[in-house]
Protein backbone atom coordinates (compact mmCIF):
# COMPACT_ATOMS: atom_id res chain seq x y z
CA UNK A 1 0.00 0.00 0.00
CA UNK A 2 1.13 3.54 -0.72
CA UNK A 3 0.67 6.27 1.90
CA UNK A 4 -2.67 7.44 0.49
CA UNK A 5 -4.00 3.88 0.50
CA UNK A 6 -2.90 3.45 4.12
CA UNK A 7 -4.70 6.66 5.13
CA UNK A 8 -7.77 5.51 3.18
CA UNK A 9 -7.66 2.14 4.95
CA UNK A 10 -7.37 3.85 8.33
CA UNK A 11 -10.51 5.92 7.72
CA UNK A 12 -12.35 2.81 6.52
CA UNK A 13 -11.28 1.06 9.74
CA UNK A 14 -12.65 3.94 11.83
CA UNK A 15 -15.92 3.68 9.91
CA UNK A 16 -15.86 -0.07 10.56
CA UNK A 17 -15.35 0.43 14.31
CA UNK A 18 -17.91 3.24 14.57
CA UNK A 19 -20.62 1.01 13.10
CA UNK A 20 -19.91 -1.50 15.89
CA UNK A 21 -20.45 1.22 18.54
CA UNK A 22 -16.77 1.42 19.47
CA UNK A 23 -16.72 3.33 22.76
CA UNK A 24 -14.43 6.14 21.50
CA UNK A 25 -16.64 6.88 18.46
CA UNK A 26 -20.00 7.06 20.25
CA UNK A 27 -20.36 10.79 19.66
CA UNK A 28 -19.10 10.75 16.07
CA UNK A 29 -21.72 10.18 13.32
CA UNK A 30 -20.67 7.49 10.90
CA UNK A 31 -21.40 9.87 8.06
CA UNK A 32 -18.35 11.92 9.06
CA UNK A 33 -16.06 9.04 8.16
CA UNK A 34 -18.17 8.37 5.09
CA UNK A 35 -17.76 11.93 3.81
CA UNK A 36 -13.98 11.77 4.35
CA UNK A 37 -13.85 8.51 2.37
CA UNK A 38 -15.91 10.04 -0.45
CA UNK A 39 -13.70 13.13 -0.61
CA UNK A 40 -10.52 11.03 -0.60
CA UNK A 41 -11.99 8.82 -3.33
CA UNK A 42 -12.53 11.88 -5.52
CA UNK A 43 -9.38 13.88 -4.70
CA UNK A 44 -6.93 10.94 -4.68
CA UNK A 45 -8.59 8.95 -7.45
CA UNK A 46 -5.30 8.22 -9.20
CA UNK A 47 -3.35 7.35 -6.02
CA UNK A 48 -6.12 4.92 -5.00
CA UNK A 49 -6.29 3.49 -8.55
CA UNK A 50 -10.06 3.97 -8.60
CA UNK A 51 -11.34 2.71 -11.94
CA UNK A 52 -13.51 4.83 -14.23
CA UNK A 53 -14.10 2.05 -16.76
CA UNK A 54 -16.60 -0.27 -15.08
CA UNK A 55 -20.19 0.98 -15.10
CA UNK A 56 -21.93 -1.79 -13.14
CA UNK A 57 -21.02 -0.09 -9.86
CA UNK A 58 -23.53 2.67 -10.69
CA UNK A 59 -26.31 0.08 -10.59
CA UNK A 60 -24.99 -1.09 -7.21
CA UNK A 61 -25.02 2.53 -6.02
CA UNK A 62 -28.64 3.02 -7.07
CA UNK A 63 -29.73 -0.24 -5.43
CA UNK A 64 -27.79 0.70 -2.29
CA UNK A 65 -29.40 4.15 -1.98
CA UNK A 66 -32.90 2.67 -2.38
CA UNK A 67 -32.04 -0.10 0.10
CA UNK A 68 -30.84 2.33 2.76
CA UNK A 69 -33.90 4.57 2.26
CA UNK A 70 -36.20 1.60 2.91
CA UNK A 71 -34.24 0.47 5.97
CA UNK A 72 -33.85 3.78 7.82
CA UNK A 73 -36.28 6.50 8.86
CA UNK A 74 -34.68 9.65 7.49
CA UNK A 75 -36.08 12.61 9.45
CA UNK A 76 -33.83 15.44 8.26
CA UNK A 77 -31.16 16.18 5.67
CA UNK A 78 -28.27 15.82 8.15
CA UNK A 79 -29.42 12.32 9.06
CA UNK A 80 -29.93 11.59 5.35
CA UNK A 81 -26.28 12.46 4.66
CA UNK A 82 -25.21 10.30 7.59
CA UNK A 83 -27.15 7.30 6.28
CA UNK A 84 -26.61 7.66 2.54
CA UNK A 85 -22.86 8.20 2.80
CA UNK A 86 -22.25 4.45 3.18
CA UNK A 87 -23.71 3.24 -0.16
CA UNK A 88 -21.63 5.94 -1.89
CA UNK A 89 -18.53 4.71 -0.03
CA UNK A 90 -19.36 1.15 -1.13
CA UNK A 91 -19.60 2.42 -4.72
CA UNK A 92 -16.04 3.78 -4.56
CA UNK A 93 -14.72 0.73 -2.70
CA UNK A 94 -15.96 -1.51 -5.53
CA UNK A 95 -13.94 0.62 -7.94
CA UNK A 96 -10.66 0.08 -6.08
CA UNK A 97 -8.28 -2.69 -7.23
CA UNK A 98 -8.99 -6.23 -6.09
CA UNK A 99 -5.54 -6.39 -4.48
CA UNK A 100 -6.33 -3.33 -2.36
CA UNK A 101 -9.56 -4.86 -1.03
CA UNK A 102 -7.73 -8.08 -0.16
CA UNK A 103 -5.11 -6.14 1.77
CA UNK A 104 -7.78 -4.02 3.49
CA UNK A 105 -8.97 -7.21 5.22
CA UNK A 106 -5.48 -7.71 6.63
CA UNK A 107 -5.21 -4.07 7.65
CA UNK A 108 -8.45 -4.25 9.64
CA UNK A 109 -7.44 -7.61 11.14
CA UNK A 110 -4.14 -6.12 12.32
CA UNK A 111 -5.85 -3.07 13.85
CA UNK A 112 -8.26 -5.39 15.68
CA UNK A 113 -5.38 -7.49 16.94
CA UNK A 114 -3.53 -4.53 18.43
CA UNK A 115 -6.72 -3.07 19.93
CA UNK A 116 -7.61 -6.36 21.60
CA UNK A 117 -4.06 -7.17 22.69
CA UNK A 118 -4.32 -5.26 26.02
CA UNK A 119 -8.12 -5.48 26.23
CA UNK A 120 -8.62 -9.16 27.07
CA UNK A 121 -5.85 -9.50 29.71
CA UNK A 122 -7.00 -6.34 31.52
CA UNK A 123 -10.64 -7.50 31.38
CA UNK A 124 -9.67 -10.87 32.91
CA UNK A 125 -7.79 -9.04 35.67
CA UNK A 126 -10.94 -6.97 36.28
CA UNK A 127 -13.02 -10.14 36.61
CA UNK A 128 -10.41 -11.43 39.07
CA UNK A 129 -10.91 -8.27 41.16
CA UNK A 130 -7.99 -6.17 39.90
CA UNK A 131 -9.05 -3.01 38.02
CA UNK A 132 -6.08 -1.04 36.74
CA UNK A 133 -7.90 1.65 34.75
CA UNK A 134 -11.36 3.09 35.40
CA UNK A 135 -12.07 6.65 34.29
CA UNK A 136 -15.71 6.71 35.29
CA UNK A 137 -19.28 5.82 34.47
CA UNK A 138 -20.41 6.24 30.84
CA UNK A 139 -23.73 5.79 29.03
CA UNK A 140 -24.85 5.38 25.43
CA UNK A 141 -28.51 4.77 24.58
CA UNK A 142 -29.44 1.63 26.55
CA UNK A 143 -25.86 0.80 27.50
CA UNK A 144 -24.42 1.78 30.89
CA UNK A 145 -21.10 0.86 32.39
CA UNK A 146 -17.55 1.96 33.10
CA UNK A 147 -14.86 3.15 30.73
CA UNK A 148 -11.81 1.17 31.77
CA UNK A 149 -9.75 2.65 28.90
CA UNK A 150 -9.06 -0.69 27.18
CA UNK A 151 -12.54 -2.13 27.63
CA UNK A 152 -16.10 -1.04 28.37
CA UNK A 153 -17.26 -2.90 31.46
CA UNK A 154 -20.99 -3.44 31.94
CA UNK A 155 -21.94 -5.19 35.21
CA UNK A 156 -25.03 -6.77 33.63
CA UNK A 157 -22.81 -8.88 31.35
CA UNK A 158 -20.70 -10.14 34.24
CA UNK A 159 -17.84 -12.30 32.96
CA UNK A 160 -18.91 -11.96 29.31
CA UNK A 161 -16.26 -10.04 27.38
CA UNK A 162 -17.23 -7.17 25.07
CA UNK A 163 -13.92 -5.26 24.88
CA UNK A 164 -14.49 -1.68 23.62
CA UNK A 165 -17.97 -2.49 22.27
CA UNK A 166 -21.49 -2.39 23.68
CA UNK A 167 -22.34 -6.08 23.55
CA UNK A 168 -20.35 -9.32 23.64
CA UNK A 169 -22.49 -10.48 20.71
CA UNK A 170 -21.39 -7.51 18.58
CA UNK A 171 -17.75 -8.39 19.09
CA UNK A 172 -18.27 -12.13 18.67
CA UNK A 173 -20.29 -11.75 15.46
CA UNK A 174 -17.74 -9.50 13.74
CA UNK A 175 -14.81 -11.63 14.91
CA UNK A 176 -16.44 -14.71 13.36
CA UNK A 177 -16.75 -12.87 10.03
CA UNK A 178 -13.21 -11.50 10.33
CA UNK A 179 -11.83 -14.99 10.93
CA UNK A 180 -13.74 -16.22 7.87
CA UNK A 181 -12.21 -13.37 5.86
CA UNK A 182 -8.77 -14.44 7.06
CA UNK A 183 -9.33 -18.08 6.06
CA UNK A 184 -9.36 -19.41 9.63
CA UNK A 185 -5.59 -19.48 9.39
CA UNK A 186 -4.77 -20.28 13.01
CA UNK A 187 -1.10 -20.75 12.24
CA UNK A 188 -1.12 -16.97 12.21
CA UNK A 189 -0.91 -15.92 15.88
CA UNK A 190 -3.08 -12.85 15.24
CA UNK A 191 -5.99 -14.95 14.00
CA UNK A 192 -5.53 -17.34 16.91
CA UNK A 193 -5.69 -14.44 19.35
CA UNK A 194 -8.90 -13.19 17.73
CA UNK A 195 -10.38 -16.67 18.20
CA UNK A 196 -9.45 -16.58 21.90
CA UNK A 197 -11.18 -13.20 22.21
CA UNK A 198 -14.25 -14.64 20.51
CA UNK A 199 -14.34 -17.49 23.02
CA UNK A 200 -14.47 -15.11 25.99
CA UNK A 201 -17.52 -13.29 24.61
CA UNK A 202 -19.51 -16.39 25.63
CA UNK A 203 -21.80 -15.59 22.69
CA UNK A 204 -23.71 -18.65 21.52
CA UNK A 205 -24.50 -17.00 18.17
CA UNK A 206 -20.83 -16.16 17.59
CA UNK A 207 -19.82 -19.75 18.35
CA UNK A 208 -22.36 -21.07 15.84
CA UNK A 209 -21.31 -18.61 13.12
CA UNK A 210 -17.63 -19.33 13.64
CA UNK A 211 -18.15 -23.11 13.65
CA UNK A 212 -20.30 -23.03 10.48
CA UNK A 213 -17.80 -20.78 8.73
CA UNK A 214 -14.87 -23.01 9.65
CA UNK A 215 -16.60 -26.21 8.47
CA UNK A 216 -17.69 -24.60 5.19
CA UNK A 217 -14.21 -23.23 4.55
CA UNK A 218 -12.59 -26.60 5.14
CA UNK A 219 -15.12 -28.33 2.88
CA UNK A 220 -14.49 -25.76 0.16
CA UNK A 221 -10.75 -26.44 0.26
CA UNK A 222 -11.29 -30.19 0.34
CA UNK A 223 -9.45 -30.47 3.65
CA UNK A 224 -12.24 -31.88 5.79
CA UNK A 225 -10.96 -35.46 6.08
CA UNK A 226 -12.14 -38.26 8.39
CA UNK A 227 -9.08 -37.83 10.62
CA UNK A 228 -9.78 -34.10 10.89
CA UNK A 229 -13.41 -34.80 11.77
CA UNK A 230 -12.37 -37.21 14.52
CA UNK A 231 -9.90 -34.69 15.94
CA UNK A 232 -12.53 -31.94 15.79
CA UNK A 233 -15.10 -34.18 17.49
CA UNK A 234 -12.70 -35.09 20.30
CA UNK A 235 -11.78 -31.42 20.78
CA UNK A 236 -15.43 -30.35 20.77
CA UNK A 237 -16.37 -33.09 23.23
CA UNK A 238 -13.53 -32.03 25.54
CA UNK A 239 -14.67 -28.41 25.40
CA UNK A 240 -18.26 -29.44 26.20
CA UNK A 241 -17.18 -31.56 29.18
CA UNK A 242 -14.99 -28.78 30.57
CA UNK A 243 -17.66 -26.15 29.89
CA UNK A 244 -20.40 -28.18 31.58
CA UNK A 245 -18.28 -28.40 34.70
CA UNK A 246 -18.14 -24.59 35.00
CA UNK A 247 -21.53 -23.29 36.30
CA UNK A 248 -21.43 -19.89 34.59
CA UNK A 249 -20.49 -21.28 31.17
CA UNK A 250 -23.08 -24.03 31.56
CA UNK A 251 -25.76 -21.41 32.25
CA UNK A 252 -24.72 -18.95 29.54
CA UNK A 253 -24.06 -21.44 26.76
CA UNK A 254 -25.27 -25.01 27.19
CA UNK A 255 -28.55 -24.36 29.02
CA UNK A 256 -29.50 -21.95 26.24
CA UNK A 257 -29.47 -24.89 23.81
CA UNK A 258 -32.21 -26.71 25.72
CA UNK A 259 -35.52 -26.96 23.84
CA UNK A 260 -38.37 -24.97 25.40
CA UNK A 261 -41.73 -26.66 24.68
CA UNK A 262 -43.69 -23.51 25.64
CA UNK A 263 -42.01 -21.27 23.06
CA UNK A 264 -41.31 -24.01 20.50
CA UNK A 265 -37.66 -23.07 20.24
CA UNK A 266 -34.41 -23.28 22.20
CA UNK A 267 -34.04 -21.35 25.45
CA UNK A 268 -31.35 -19.12 23.92
CA UNK A 269 -33.69 -17.81 21.23
CA UNK A 270 -34.72 -14.80 23.32
CA UNK A 271 -33.92 -11.83 21.12
CA UNK A 272 -37.40 -10.23 21.33
CA UNK A 273 -39.71 -9.37 24.22
CA UNK A 274 -43.26 -10.61 24.84
CA UNK A 275 -44.87 -7.52 23.25
CA UNK A 276 -42.95 -8.19 20.03
CA UNK A 277 -44.05 -11.83 19.97
CA UNK A 278 -47.71 -10.90 20.46
CA UNK A 279 -47.58 -8.16 17.82
CA UNK A 280 -45.86 -10.38 15.24
CA UNK A 281 -48.34 -13.20 15.85
CA UNK A 282 -51.23 -10.86 15.01
CA UNK A 283 -49.48 -8.67 12.43
CA UNK A 284 -51.51 -7.39 9.47
CA UNK A 285 -50.31 -7.84 5.89
CA UNK A 286 -49.63 -4.10 5.50
CA UNK A 287 -47.60 -3.92 8.71
CA UNK A 288 -45.73 -7.07 7.68
CA UNK A 289 -44.80 -5.64 4.29
CA UNK A 290 -44.09 -2.02 5.22
CA UNK A 291 -43.50 -1.99 9.00
CA UNK A 292 -44.87 0.39 11.60
CA UNK A 293 -41.79 2.54 12.19
CA UNK A 294 -39.44 2.77 15.14
CA UNK A 295 -41.43 5.44 17.00
CA UNK A 296 -44.68 3.46 17.00
CA UNK A 297 -42.80 0.29 17.83
CA UNK A 298 -41.23 1.95 20.87
CA UNK A 299 -44.59 3.37 21.99
CA UNK A 300 -46.02 -0.16 22.00
CA UNK A 301 -43.16 -1.40 24.19
CA UNK A 302 -41.79 -3.65 21.44
CA UNK A 303 -38.09 -4.34 21.89
CA UNK A 304 -35.36 -6.70 20.79
CA UNK A 305 -33.20 -7.30 17.74
CA UNK A 306 -33.04 -9.54 14.72
CA UNK A 307 -35.39 -10.52 11.91
CA UNK A 308 -38.71 -10.10 13.74
CA UNK A 309 -37.90 -6.62 15.07
CA UNK A 310 -36.65 -5.54 11.65
CA UNK A 311 -39.88 -6.68 10.00
CA UNK A 312 -42.03 -4.94 12.62
CA UNK A 313 -40.05 -1.71 12.31
CA UNK A 314 -39.22 -1.52 8.59
CA UNK A 315 -41.27 -4.25 6.93
CA UNK A 316 -40.40 -7.38 4.99
CA UNK A 317 -39.90 -5.37 1.79
CA UNK A 318 -36.91 -3.66 3.42
CA UNK A 319 -35.33 -7.09 3.94
CA UNK A 320 -35.92 -7.97 0.29
CA UNK A 321 -33.97 -4.84 -0.65
CA UNK A 322 -31.09 -5.89 1.62
CA UNK A 323 -31.04 -9.34 -0.01
CA UNK A 324 -31.14 -7.74 -3.47
CA UNK A 325 -28.29 -5.36 -2.54
CA UNK A 326 -26.06 -8.18 -1.33
CA UNK A 327 -26.93 -10.42 -4.28
CA UNK A 328 -26.20 -7.58 -6.71
CA UNK A 329 -22.70 -7.37 -5.23
CA UNK A 330 -22.31 -11.15 -5.08
CA UNK A 331 -23.41 -11.98 -8.62
CA UNK A 332 -20.96 -9.50 -10.16
CA UNK A 333 -18.16 -11.64 -8.71
CA UNK A 334 -16.78 -15.12 -9.34
CA UNK A 335 -19.43 -17.41 -7.93
CA UNK A 336 -18.09 -20.29 -5.87
CA UNK A 337 -19.05 -22.27 -2.80
CA UNK A 338 -17.15 -19.99 -0.45
CA UNK A 339 -18.70 -16.62 -1.26
CA UNK A 340 -22.19 -18.14 -1.60
CA UNK A 341 -21.62 -19.76 1.80
CA UNK A 342 -20.57 -16.41 3.28
CA UNK A 343 -23.87 -14.94 2.03
CA UNK A 344 -25.70 -17.83 3.73
CA UNK A 345 -23.85 -17.25 7.02
CA UNK A 346 -24.74 -13.55 6.82
CA UNK A 347 -28.40 -14.54 6.36
CA UNK A 348 -28.23 -16.78 9.43
CA UNK A 349 -26.64 -13.97 11.41
CA UNK A 350 -29.36 -11.55 10.26
CA UNK A 351 -32.02 -13.69 11.90
CA UNK A 352 -30.38 -13.04 15.27
CA UNK A 353 -28.88 -9.58 14.65
CA UNK A 354 -30.19 -7.53 11.73
CA UNK A 355 -27.02 -5.51 11.18
CA UNK A 356 -26.41 -6.30 7.51
CA UNK A 357 -26.16 -2.56 6.70
CA UNK A 358 -23.46 -1.87 9.27
CA UNK A 359 -20.30 -0.55 7.61
CA UNK A 360 -18.37 -3.39 9.25
CA UNK A 361 -20.54 -6.17 7.79
CA UNK A 362 -20.77 -4.64 4.32
CA UNK A 363 -17.05 -3.96 4.18
CA UNK A 364 -16.06 -7.49 5.13
CA UNK A 365 -18.54 -9.06 2.72
CA UNK A 366 -17.36 -6.94 -0.19
CA UNK A 367 -13.67 -7.48 0.52
CA UNK A 368 -14.09 -11.24 0.78
CA UNK A 369 -16.30 -11.95 -2.22
CA UNK A 370 -14.42 -9.56 -4.52
CA UNK A 371 -10.98 -11.00 -3.76
CA UNK A 372 -11.67 -14.68 -4.39
CA UNK A 373 -10.74 -16.54 -7.55
CA UNK A 374 -13.12 -18.95 -9.25
CA UNK A 375 -12.05 -21.77 -6.91
CA UNK A 376 -12.66 -19.71 -3.79
CA UNK A 377 -8.99 -19.08 -3.03
CA UNK A 378 -8.23 -15.71 -1.52
CA UNK A 379 -5.04 -13.88 -2.37
CA UNK A 380 -3.29 -11.57 0.06
CA UNK A 381 -0.24 -9.39 0.00
CA UNK A 382 2.15 -9.03 2.92
CA UNK A 383 0.54 -10.70 5.96
CA UNK A 384 2.67 -8.89 8.53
Amino acid sequence: MNQIQKAYSFIWTLYFLQSMLFIYTWNIPGGIFGIVIILMSIIFRNELYISSRCKWQYAILLIGVVCFCFNYEIDNWLYAINILALPVCVFFLLKTPESYRANLILYIRNIFYFLLLPSLPLFLLHIAGITIFNIGHVEHDLYRGYNCVFYFYQPEYGIRYNSYFCEPGHLGMILSFLLFANRFDFKDRKNLYLLINLFFTLSLAAYVLCFLGFIIYRINLGKLKISSLIKSFVLLLSIIIIGMSIPTIRELIFERLVYNSETGTIAGDNRINWEAKVFFTNITIDDFLYGIGTKKMNSLGIAGTGYFIHVISHGFISILFIIFYYLAILFRQRLNLLNVSLFTIYAISFYQRSYALWASELLLFICVVTSLNKNGIQFFGNRS
